[in-house]
């Protein structure tokens, strides 16, 4: 077991940060969509052709030779609506966190202050169920979760915690603690009441069809992207496509690398949310680490490394221009 209780919510590979084989996308995925749905009415936003856009701002449509028809805002417009949509980026993204990672850290926190001593076993137990229920309450008391779409997120979050906790003891090598053979049997029976699970939708980027294969050869030309990647995958991956398959993430060449291409498609307007989860589940990078990265190269808190004018001219090269 780790030496001390806090070191799984630093270590990558721990199953509370869905390391080691701990797939808990599905829980992301649903409790991102209810804070979605809860800040575009708060936020007053609305879907149209895929995009959210605040209520009120509307602009006027421009066609762009190669890229398409894109939304054209005045100054004060610009202004008004980078402030919603980092309100609503920053809102989503960092109470999708608070309720999923940052509550599997808490949760596992909390037990090992317990301890898994002979003497605490039983309140060790008691105390990992009190938890779970009383997050499971929260949303149950949620009175806005059939209007958002969101009634199987109680129930996801029982048997998630229970999935994550048995996970985490393996890890821990606490395979032999009645802990341990709880959670396994607990998740077990859930995970049979369990929803029909959704497809997985990737990642969209406004670009045309003959575009990807463009950008697919500009990063391998450049040494972002191994060589062996498929571009099926590659496009796949960045097209919206829904995909019921298991994911293998498409690895750059390392974590920099992808955080300066999503910094880059924010930049040319190549994608309308950041979804860092996303980034994530198809590239294999900390959406913590992605989110810092963008954030200092917007402010010039960190240096551009060398590849952001490769990147840069690759995106050119395809016919992308800075929005």
């Amino acid at each position: 077991m780790n030496e001390e209780f806090g070191s799984s919510n630093t270590d990558i590979n721990s199953p509370i940060l869905g390391g080691s084989n701990c797939d808990y996308y599905y829980l992301k995925i649903e409790v991102q969509s209810y804070w979605i749905e809860y800040y575009k009415n708060k936020l007053n936003l609305k879907t149209e052709n895929g995009l959210i856009t605040p209520i009120g701002l509307e602009g006027k449509d421009e066609e762009i030779e190669g890229v398409g028809t894109i939304k054209k805002y005045s100054k004060e417009e610009e202004k008004e609506y980078a402030r919603i949509m980092t309100e609503f980026d920053d809102n989503v993204f960092g109470k999708s966190q608070l309720k999923t990672e940052e509550y599997f850290k808490e949760l596992w926190r909390n037990i090992c202050e317990v301890g898994f001593e002979r003497e605490d076993r039983n309140h060790c137990i008691e105390t990992c169920k009190t938890l779970i229920r009383e997050e499971v309450d929260w949303w149950k008391e949620r009175e806005d979760l059939k209007d958002h779409g969101a009634l199987k997120v109680p129930l996801l979050v029982e048997y998630f915690s229970w999935y994550v906790i048995w996970k985490q003891c393996k890890y821990d090598k606490l395979i032999v603690h009645p802990l341990h053979n709880y959670a396994s049997k607990k998740q077990s029976v859930l995970k049979k009441n369990l929803p029909t699970r959704k497809v997985k939708k990737s990642i969209s980027l406004n670009l045309q069809k003959i575009q990807f294969p463009e950008l697919y050869e500009g990063l391998k030309r450049i040494g972002a992207i191994d060589k062996a990647t498929s571009l099926s995958v590659f496009k796949n991956y960045l097209n919206g496509s829904e995909i019921n398959s298991v994911v293998t993430p498409i690895k750059f060449k390392n974590s920099s690398y992808v955080s300066v291409f999503i910094y880059l498609c924010e930049e040319y307007g190549l994608q309308a949310q950041k979804e860092y989860f996303k980034w994530k589940e198809f590239f294999g990078i900390d959406p913590n680490y992605a989110k810092k990265q963008v954030s200092s190269y917007k402010n010039n808190h960190l240096g551009i490394p060398p590849y952001y004018h490769q990147m840069r001219e690759v995106l050119e090269g395809i016919g992308c221009k800075l929005k």
